[in-house]
């Protein structure tokens, strides 16, 4: 569960992560983002991990946008997914975790 978000800095189960990261479930990994496109590499492990949802932060003022072909991926793999400001995904997230859905994501620490 995502505690907190604020600019730069995520609170997950209590443990503070100033980085960029990935969720499957609820183990936390460090992500490498440039903070102005989510290309296939930086989903790709989402999409094979098979959740129910796929949440896609777009940073705090949705500044990242989506690789042209990220949408075409994630479709032909069957994983439903959103893309939203980190707040409005974050939300999502915990939502799915609470509802005990399968659930992976990606949030940059700015944008």
């Amino acid at each position: 569960m995502i505690d907190e978000f604020k600019y730069g800095c995520f609170k997950v189960d209590g443990k503070v992560h100033m980085e960029s990261i990935k969720l499957l479930g609820t183990r936390v990994r460090f992500w490498e983002s440039d903070n102005k496109e989510i290309t296939i590499p930086h989903i790709k492990e989402l999409v094979e991990y098979k959740p129910d949802l796929l949440v896609i932060g777009l940073g705090a003022g949705g500044l990242l946008t989506l690789a042209e072909n990220v949408q075409m991926h994630i479709h032909q793999n069957r994983v439903k997914y959103t893309a939203k400001h980190n707040d409005e995904a974050i939300k999502i997230y915990n939502k799915a975790l609470a509802e005990g859905k399968k659930v992976a994501a990606i949030f940059p620490n700015r944008g």
